[in-house]
């Protein structure tokens, strides 16, 4: 299965307003239809203008805005996360290890330890909540996200209006990252 691309406030604290992201993406296009709707998350057809904010890299494979046949769910398509009361940690099968944020030591056992709500580092025995650990953007850490489905890991990226729209919007930086996709209630 494919994973997804991340967009999320660069705070990772940061709650912006639902209603201004939703607002910039409709204005841009990038969401289409309302596919369906449960607590904390909504997940919508991919817009028009999808294509034109979503860069993919040249190799990538041929891509469907449709699903094949029922409960399909490698189709490019977008859910909205959130918002969340404190910052997840959205992670995949491929996620590399970590990094301590305090000695840029990695985090090989972060998996066991990630649901604990805390990870400690092997090297200078500090503990941090999991979305403070720089994770290379392998993993996706906030309160709220963008998620762009049926993305492989660095096969796309955010175009630079997109981020700079959602800046303008929420008043805050975004970044992005690739991580899995995120399941369905």
């Amino acid at each position: 299965m494919n994973g997804s691309l991340y967009l999320t406030p660069r705070d990772t604290g940061q709650l912006p307003d639902p209603d201004r992201v939703f607002s910039c993406l409709q204005d841009l296009h990038i969401t289409g239809t309302l596919l369906h709707e449960a607590p904390d998350k909504r997940v919508y057809t991919a817009g028009e203008d999808f294509m034109r904010h979503v860069i993919y890299a040249g190799c990538s494979p041929h891509l469907h805005f449709e699903p094949q046949e029922p409960h399909d769910r490698n189709f490019c398509h977008v859910a909205l996360l959130g918002p969340y009361d404190r910052p997840e940690v959205i992670t995949g099968e491929n996620t590399a290890n970590p990094r301590c944020p305090h000695c840029r030591s990695h985090l090989a056992d972060w998996e066991e330890q990630i649901h604990s709500g805390q990870l400690e580092c092997p090297e200078c025995r500090k503990s941090f909540p999991p979305w403070q650990a720089d994770w290379r953007q392998q993993a996706a850490a906030g309160r709220y996200f963008i998620e762009l489905r049926n993305v492989f890991p660095g096969e796309a990226s955010p175009g630079d209006r997109l981020l700079s729209e959602l800046r303008k919007a929420t008043d805050t930086e975004w970044r992005y990252a690739w991580a899995g996709m995120s399941p369905e209630p």
